[in-house]
This record gives C-alpha cells, sequence and structure tokens, in this order.
C-alpha cells in the first residue's frame, strides 16, 4: 500500500534530499487521494510532444531523463511532481539510439541514424557534442564497463558486425573487435565476470537466435550456445544469481549461465509482446509490458501486462497498461515504480500515432 505522507510537500523540499524526495516518488503523485491500491497503474504527467523508440534514463537524482525518438527536443521526469520539463535539445535528432549513465553523472547518447553522440549534463540541463563515432550506428547497443568506457555494438544500415569503444577520460572512440555476426535489434548484458553477452537481433534479414560474448581484456568476439528462440528487441537482465534471462519477441523464458555458457526454459508467457518492453523491478521480478500477442499483427495494440519471478518461477498477470503500445520505455524508478513512456499505438485497426502518455506501475 502507498499512503499519503505525513509531510507537506514544502517540508519535503526543505528538509529531505533530492533523494529521500525520490523515494516518495509513488506518494507524491498521489496526492489528491488518501492511499493507493498496489499492483496497479497510474496515470502521471504526459509528455510534450510524443515519440517511440527514444531511450529514458535514470539519473543519479531518481529524475528520467527522455532523448531521441527522432526529436531534438529532450525532457526529464520530476517523480516528486510526477511532471516533465524540458531538458535542451541535442544537436541531432536522435533515432533508435542508446543512452548510457556514466559514472560522472552525465548521460552519453549515440548513434541513431548517425554517427554523433552527445552528452547530457543534468548539473546545467545542457548538451554538448562528444567524440564522433568511427561508424554510424542504429538499433545498436550500449554497455557500460566498470571502467566507465562504453561498448558500442551493431549497426543498423547493413546489419554490420562493427562494434567500438568509448572513453570518456578523452571523449574519443575507437574500433573494437568485429562480432561474429552482424546484427541489429539484438540485446545485451555485462556479465558478472566484466564481459558482455549479446544475443538475438536481425542476422542477414532474419530474426536470429545466435549469442556470443564480448571480452575487454583482449577485444575479442567469440561465439557461445545459441538461445532455445529466436528473439529481436527483446531485453536481457542479469539477475541477482548471476545468471542472464532472455524475454520478449517470443513467448519462452530463458536464462543463460556464464558458468556453463548454456540456456535452459524456465517458463512461459502468456504472450509474446513482440515490440514490448521490460524492466527489473527492485524486488527481483520482472515487469513485461505491451507490444503485440501475435506475430502475424503489428505490435500495436496490446495493453497486457505480465510479470515473471525468479526466485519462485512464476508468471502471473499484472495489471493493464490504460493504452496498447509498442517501441516504448519501461524504466524502473528508485522508488520501486516502474514508469512507461509513450511509445506506438495502433487505434481500432485504422490508425497509427504516438501517444504521449506516461503511466506509472504501483507493484
Amino acid at each position: 500500500m502507498h499512503c499519503l505522507p505525513l509531510f507537506s510537500g514544502s517540508f519535503k523540499r526543505f528538509f529531505l534530499s533530492r533523494w529521500e524526495q525520490a523515494a516518495l516518488a509513488a506518494l507524491t503523485v498521489l496526492i489528491t487521494a488518501v492511499m493507493a491500491a498496489a499492483d496497479t497503474w497510474l496515470r502521471v504527467g504526459d509528455t510534450v510532444g510524443a515519440r517511440h523508440d527514444h531511450t529514458a534514463t535514470l539519473l543519479d537524482d531518481g529524475r528520467v531523463l527522455m532523448a531521441g525518438g527522432y526529436f531534438q527536443s529532450a525532457l526529464v521526469y520530476d517523480p516528486v511532481t510526477g511532471t516533465w520539463t524540458q531538458a535542451g535539445l541535442t544537436g541531432f535528432s536522435h533515432w533508435i539510439n542508446t543512452s548510457t549513465l556514466l559514472p560522472d553523472g552525465k548521460v552519453l547518447v549515440a548513434g541513431g541514424y548517425t554517427a554523433l553522440a552527445e552528452l547530457y549534463d543534468s548539473a546545467t540541463n545542457a548538451w554538448s557534442y562528444t567524440g564522433r563515432m568511427v561508424d554510424e550506428h542504429i538499433g545498436h547497443t550500449a554497455v557500460l564497463f566498470a571502467n566507465g568506457t562504453v561498448l558500442v555494438a551493431g549497426h543498423g544500415y547493413y546489419s554490420r558486425a562493427n562494434s567500438e569503444i568509448y572513453d570518456p577520460s578523452t571523449e574519443a572512440w575507437r574500433i573494437a573487435g568485429a562480432m561474429r555476426y552482424p546484427r541489429v535489434g539484438h540485446a545485451a548484458a555485462l556479465l558478472p565476470d566484466g564481459r558482455v553477452l549479446v544475443s538475438g537481433g536481425s542476422v542477414a534479414s532474419s530474426v536470429s537466435a545466435t549469442a556470443e560474448i564480448f571480452d575487454p581484456s583482449t577485444e575479442t568476439w567469440s561465439r557461445t550456445s545459441d538461445m532455445l528462440v529466436p528473439r529481436t528487441r527483446h531485453s536481457l537482465f542479469l539477475l541477482d544469481d548471476r545468471t542472464v534471462l532472455a524475454v520478449g519477441y517470443n513467448s519462452v523464458l530463458e536464462i543463460f549461465d556464464p558458468a556453463t555458457e548454456t540456456w535452459r526454459n524456465v517458463g512461459t508467457l502468456q504472450k509474446p509482446h513482440i515490440g514490448g518492453a521490460a524492466t527489473l523491478l527492485l524486488d527481483g521480478t520482472v515487469l513485461i509490458a505491451g507490444g503485440s500477442g501475435d506475430p502475424s499483427q503489428y505490435p500495436y495494440q496490446d495493453t497486457s501486462v505480465e510479470i515473471y519471478d525468479p526466485i519462485l518461477g512464476t508468471v502471473r498477470a499484472g495489471p493493464d497498461m490504460s493504452v496498447g503500445r509498442a517501441w516504448f520505455t519501461l524504466t524502473t524508478l528508485l522508488d520501486g515504480t516502474a514508469l512507461a513512456v509513450n511509445g506506438f499505438v495502433y487505434d481500432d485497426g485504422e490508425f497509427y500515432y504516438d501517444t504521449s502518455e506516461t503511466d506509472l506501475y504501483i507493484p
């Protein structure tokens, strides 16, 4: 249960830190209610403009930066007020880009139909160009290493196999080893030993089940065992037991064990959530939402939500979203709630449009 706080907003702002305020976000946006039931969605502030295939990055202070989606305008969501504010203009209208929170608190926005990369500074609410990538990237992945460098892999135009590494200390990129397979729309996860697992995506115009691992000590890629099913535009999540969950595009839930480099089936969703989104919640469960339940249909009309518990090995239905959407973002906030932002909507089988709706999931 989320109950109304005993203190006024002014008290919180003067006596609590930004982190503490963010921890009370779900309560603050419910200021007009006495309490809200758990396991529900709440409509919060709409964005200015609507977009899809953007990124939503959790900042150190608990706010969320939205960038890309073929827009130059960036927005920041404040969980204390439940509203969005302008966050300046990027130099390029990135689309299907990546956004990575760096150790210094800045956000690296890279690629998206371009080789340009930019930095957002939340302290000044301003953007600046950083080093240009060696090649253009779209539908790629970006993974932050423990030393602060960032690995970008994949290429959208011709599904190239190239990867490169960004060094924030020099603001420069360098070529890393080529993947075993050219791919786009794949997923990536940092393994506990510092290597990077990449799986799926589109390879040679076909959805792939292949997987490979990048070793930063040698900057080389090696083949690992294939997933049980092909996937694209899916998600990989490092779980508490140091294994990796693959979810999305297919109803099969599977887990990769880095120790044996093998995959195993751990459950089945009611729907494949093609074009949907997923996020790892603070309690260790995984929230999967939206997309399409039918591979023969465009992924624009499903409101369904499912929740996977890796400890119990169970899947349960969650509360439906207010609007069916695809190619949106789900971001877990510091207080354990999850923010669903914008996305592509297929209305009554006739009209296509982007939604400006923002919904908050309360576990």
